[in-house]
């Protein structure tokens, strides 16, 4: 009689747990298996406009295809210059989350993406105490791959905050069409995204 109590409290904790589980993992899932989001911090800080679709499919996974206009592949700089990105890149990645809930939490992936398009620099010459600007042309097209990491949070009933790290190597880029342009092989870029499911 005992074993059999013992065996039946084990059970009903044991399917107790499961079906919470269960719960939480349709959670997400019942209603929601799109979501689109902004990344305002790239349009702050790198002036570039960053629009993600995210399609979630089983198994705590998902798919995401970021389009941006006028971004670069890395911060391209050069001393005593203005320049602007008229660039257009897409990235694609498989996400996979490993928080309780789908879809949300900790997420690692890896990615690859593609930049066409151009850069335009201003530089600005001091000769004999006079000024005079040179404008330059770079050649953006770039192909990189790489991976990275990034949490979600859900607020409300569809609104989501996502920060997220990438790094990656570019896998083709363009010569440099000056000696002052400093054109890195590796890309980091910090992102926080604002999203929203359907």
């Amino acid at each position: 009689m005992k074993k059999f109590l013992l065996i039946a409290l084990l059970s009903i904790g044991f399917f107790g747990q499961a079906q919470e589980v269960v719960t939480a993992s349709n959670d997400l899932q019942a209603d929601y298996r799109n979501e689109i989001s902004l990344g305002l911090l790239d349009f702050v800080a790198f002036k570039s406009v960053q629009v993600q679709y995210e399609r979630f499919l089983p198994n705590n996974k998902s798919l995401a295809i970021r389009a941006g206009l006028f971004d670069t592949f890395n911060l391209i700089e050069m001393e005593n210059n203005e320049w602007e990105s008229k660039a257009f890149s897409l990235m694609t990645s498989l996400r996979f989350h490993m928080g309780r809930y789908d879809h949300r939490g900790f997420y690692f992936f890896p990615y690859t993406k593609f930049i066409v398009g151009q850069y335009e620099f201003e530089r600005y010459n001091w000769v004999n105490n006079q000024s005079s600007t040179e404008r330059i042309e770079q050649d953006a097209t770039n192909i990189s791959v790489g991976f990275g990491f990034g949490y979600k949070w859900k607020f409300i009933e569809r609104y989501t905050v996502t920060l997220e790290n990438y790094i990656g190597r570019s896998l083709y880029r363009a010569q440099a069409a000056d000696d002052n342009i400093v054109n890195f092989e590796l890309e980091y870029r910090p992102y926080v995204g604002f999203g929203y499911q359907f």
